[in-house]
């Protein structure tokens, strides 16, 4: 089968299953068709990548090892269209944001803000057919850069990013300085990344995207000399590997299956517990828990 008619079967295949309410299965077929087509600009490629977007965000499907693959392979993949390698990164974000890994959806929504500065003005200008409530119109790469997925992508930095945005239920858990939450402990469960941690300077100020220690994923620097200079101002004694965790450490609780309620919550940790768990207490209760250390994850250094 030639590579053109794999492509009209596949959509064709994502329609029929999408009429039958099978979303998975049309989900799945558009990925593929996105894929496997015989060039980038195709028609009806882009309107098969955002229909498979839309199932999966509105239908809360799951997504699987294969369609992470081929969204890891479009965002890389230099010869993809600029506009087709930020909708990956954007989607990748998004699963990360929605599985609760922040500091990574946050990493995948700037990667694609750096990934727009690449559209070349004859991209610019490219048309591209959609069907949008039944109607067909024609609509620009930039438009579809820059004043659809770009927005979306500023709403979740910003909400990532700013402490009043925290949780209210969440904030319950803080430590208090007065009647208030810690502000220090609320800025630390805000995601870094939008100023360099020594010099403060912005990321919008900067050419590349600033980079992530190494160790503690969870500090950024926007050079080689911020990162050593900071080291050396206390972050050495802040920084730890993620599954490095100390009595007196704050985490945050994250994957509790039988306790839901409390995923987001602050914790302390007490003392190691039986079997590997730590002992943690929670402000407001006065017993401990005692939590396996894959449902603990830390917070932003202090430093």
């Amino acid at each position: 089968m030639s590579s053109k008619r794999l492509y009209d079967t596949l959509l064709k295949e994502a329609e029929a299953a999408e009429s039958e309410g099978e979303w998975r299965e049309a989900a799945n077929k558009h990925l593929q068709a996105v894929a496997k087509a015989p060039s980038v600009w195709i028609p009806h490629r882009w309107q098969a990548f955002l229909n498979y977007s839309n199932m999966w965000q509105q239908h809360s499907l799951k997504m699987t090892t294969a369609e992470w693959k081929i969204l890891k392979k479009i965002a890389k993949k230099q010869e993809e269209p600029v506009l087709f390698r930020c909708k990956a990164l954007y989607l990748r974000g998004f699963i990360q944001l929605k599985a609760g890994e922040m500091e990574d959806a946050a990493m995948y929504f700037r990667r694609a803000l750096h990934t727009m500065k690449e559209v070349t003005p004859s991209e610019n200008m490219k048309k591209i057919n959609l069907t949008m409530g039944g109607t067909q119109v024609l609509l620009s790469a930039r438009d579809q850069l820059f004043a659809t997925l770009k927005p979306m992508i500023d709403e979740h930095l910003d909400f990532l990013q700013q402490p009043e945005n925290v949780d209210a239920a969440v904030l319950q858990s803080v430590p208090r300085v007065g009647r208030q939450p810690d502000p220090s402990i609320v800025k630390r469960l805000t995601v870094g990344g939008s100023e360099c941690d020594a010099c403060h300077k912005s990321q919008t100020d900067v050419d590349e995207i600033l980079q992530r220690c190494s160790r503690c994923k969870r500090a950024y620097y926007c050079s080689t000399a911020c990162q050593q200079r900071q080291w050396s101002a206390g972050h050495h004694a802040a920084c730890c590997k993620p599954d490095e965790i100390q009595p007196d450490d704050y985490l945050v609780l994250k994957g509790l299956q039988r306790r839901p309620e409390l995923n987001g919550k602050v914790v302390q940790i007490q003392h190691p517990a039986k079997d590997g768990r730590w002992a943690v207490s929670i402000r407001g209760q006065s017993k401990t828990l005692s939590i396996a250390p894959r449902n603990l994850v830390h917070i932003r250094p202090a430093m």
